[in-house]
């Protein structure tokens, strides 16, 4: 009996021992290890790596006030009114003849020569706004083997003169584009009632009406050639700022990095649950 009780408690105290160890042995190898200062953890690895700052959000569009919006309304009404000729100089009247009559000269010779004819233009429409009552005077005859090129000058000359109120429509975005909006739905509902009235007078055969009703549907048209555009440009300017690129990866160690191959996929084994088909 004696035996017996020796045997359980010197096995009690062996498994008493066993616990201890276990739960208490660690600390003990673990001693020499960095304290933590100030109940912060100790980092093995060394400081952390600084944060990159975050760069600064852009600020917010406001809305458009009401004296904004009627500026934009201003500006687009303007931006389509036809461009008009203004009276060239002295000097500029005689660039203007000289360069006409090399056009006219290419154009009617035996030989057609189309790189003097589009240099004389390109000359005119440098004149600007002077030359434009030219141009299009030139364009308007049909006997002219260069008429073509006149209007084509005529029409880069007015989009330069609209460029200046182009660039204040792009100065306030927020306020340009419901106008610009607003224009292009006004003028396509004019371009359908001006449809529905062609149609009607070529009914009744009225040739006045026909003409008045055609005229303003070009009007229309031409209106929202001018304005398309514009109104992407506007968008344009209104989308976010671009995203920041990311750093390009740099080589560690003078190493240069390797982009690591696809694995091929697995045939005729089972993958997320789907066994693929032997080929």
């Amino acid at each position: 009996m004696a035996r017996v009780a020796g045997q359980v408690k010197s096995g009690f105290w062996w498994f008493f021992g066993f616990i201890c160890a276990f739960f208490f042995g660690g600390a003990a190898a673990f001693s020499d290890m960095a304290v933590p200062k100030y109940g912060a953890p100790a980092d093995p690895l060394g400081p952390p790596k600084p944060v990159r700052p975050r760069p600064p959000k852009p600020p917010a569009q406001k809305p458009p006030t009401v004296e904004e919006k009627k500026q934009a309304e201003e500006l687009v009404a303007k931006f389509l009114a036809p461009v008009e000729p203004t009276e060239p100089s002295a000097g500029q009247a005689a660039d203007v003849e000289r360069w006409l009559g090399e056009m006219r000269a290419a154009g009617e010779a035996a030989s057609f020569d189309e790189s003097k004819i589009k240099q004389a233009a390109s000359e005119l429409v440098r004149i600007g706004t002077g030359a434009l009552g030219a141009l299009r005077k030139e364009g308007l005859n049909s006997d002219s083997r260069v008429a073509g090129y006149c209007r084509d000058a005529a029409r880069q000359v007015e989009a330069a003169a609209r460029e200046a109120t182009a660039g204040e429509l792009l100065k306030k975005p927020g306020a340009a584009l419901p106008a610009i909006n607003q224009k292009q739905a006004d003028l396509r509902a004019a371009a359908d009632a001006a449809r529905a009235a062609e149609a009607e007078a070529r009914t009744a055969g009225d040739e006045a009406a026909i003409s008045k009703a055609s005229a303003e549907l070009a009007a229309a048209n031409d209106a929202l050639a001018l304005l398309t555009p514009l109104a992407t440009r506007v968008t344009a300017a209104m989308a976010s700022p671009p995203v920041r690129p990311r750093p390009p990866v740099t080589a560690k160690y003078g190493v240069k990095p390797r982009p690591r191959p696809a694995p091929p996929p697995i045939q005729g084994e089972a993958r997320y649950g789907i066994r693929a088909p032997a080929r």
